[in-house]
């Protein structure tokens, strides 16, 4: 397959799978949605990071990604959460720092 070919068919697996997020997070109850609140943004932003990042990436670097297994931006997002945690001390630290 061509990379424009690639790029499609990633672009379509992208957007099932935040579709399919968006489904699951819409039947949960109100308070559960906004607990859910930052995964919910980040999910976002690891969309359409990808989206946009895909006429950079190699053609080898999107086959990749469309032989991995279960939802990309999930994995993503949890290796981010891994690396990063949700960033509250971080913020924090940076709202002490510009009120003191």
């Amino acid at each position: 397959m061509n990379k424009e070919t690639l790029k499609a068919l990633l672009g379509m697996r992208l957007s099932q799978e935040l579709r399919t997020f968006r489904d699951e997070e819409l039947g949960l109850d109100k308070d559960e949605i906004l607990g859910d609140c930052f995964k919910i943004n980040m999910f976002i932003v690891i969309y359409e990071i990808l989206i946009e990042s895909m006429n950079q990436m190699t053609k080898g670097t999107i086959s990749e990604l469309l032989d991995r297994q279960g939802n990309i931006i999930s994995q993503i997002y949890e290796s981010w959460l891994e690396e990063n945690g949700d960033d509250y001390e971080r913020i924090k630290q940076f709202v002490e720092k510009e009120v003191a």
